[in-house]
């Protein structure tokens, strides 16, 4: 490691065949970092095996997790190809085609916070807690995402009613071209996403499966994510998710996502 690394930031040595270039990002303000050959990414690589966004790097507490963006060569950590979230520590090397990314330094949390970080990949099709995948359906993943999203934005409420029947209908709109959405089976939100008039109460049963599903799996060795993730109710048509917004990490680096 060159230097001290602060409190938030992370120091990552890229190399490439432009060369080796030092870069260091503040979680505070880049808590997702996207590596790929696009030149818009945080990270540019230099290398044709990269595709145009590759690879997220997400803050998680302390730690930073791995993600690879359904690329079409892959991504390795430590010499294994991933196919979940995997952590990064300092010395361990990100592989990308020829290209590697090496972290240098991890500083350490501003404050302590023991909620943890809940990623949504929009991308693939999943949320996590952790290295732990949601047991989530299609239909229950677009709705989930939504409280998620909604979540990092202001306090997080949203109307469920017929009132908040747009602004779903807005979120969901791209997210059902994407190719994991095929699997979408709840025929009233696709009749929503094509602006057809949609009962209430046929999205009050998507909702409710999405909460049972999470009761299940928030349950023996994963009880303390129980108040993070159960949705609240304010009223009879009011919901958010608990866990704090700066907890919250949604990926959408699709074009599709046009929100």
């Amino acid at each position: 490691m060159v230097d001290t690394v602060l409190p938030e930031h992370i120091a990552l040595v890229v190399a490439d065949s432009e060369g080796t270039r030092r870069l260091v990002f503040s979680a505070i303000d880049d808590r997702r970092l996207l590596i790929g050959r696009s030149p818009d990414c945080d990270i540019p690589l230099n290398t044709t095996a990269a595709s145009r966004k590759h690879t997220v790097l997400l803050r998680q507490g302390r730690s930073w997790l791995v993600m690879d963006l359904s690329s079409t060569n892959g991504t390795s950590v430590r010499g294994q190809r991933i196919t979940a979230p995997t952590a990064v520590d300092v010395g361990d090397a990100i592989q990308i085609g020829d290209a590697t990314i090496t972290v240098d330094g991890i500083g350490p949390p501003s404050t302590e916070s023991g909620a943890p970080l809940l990623v949504v990949d929009l991308d693939q099709g999943f949320a996590c807690v952790g290295a732990q995948r949601l047991p989530l359906s299609a239909a229950e993943l677009v709705w989930f995402a939504y409280l998620a999203w909604n979540r990092t934005r202001g306090d997080g409420w949203v109307d469920c009613g017929r009132d908040g029947h747009a602004a779903l209908r807005a979120f969901a709109t791209p997210l059902l071209a994407l190719s994991w959405a095929h699997e979408l089976r709840t025929q009233p939100l696709a009749d929503l996403v094509r602006g057809e008039d949609v009962d209430d109460e046929d999205l009050k049963n998507l909702r409710g499966k999405t909460v049972q599903k999470l009761k299940r799996w928030c349950s023996g060795e994963n009880a303390r994510y129980e108040g993070q993730l159960l949705p609240e109710r304010r009223g009879r048509h009011i919901g958010r998710l608990p866990i704090a917004a700066g907890d919250v990490a949604v990926v959408a680096s699709s074009a599709a996502t046009a929100w």
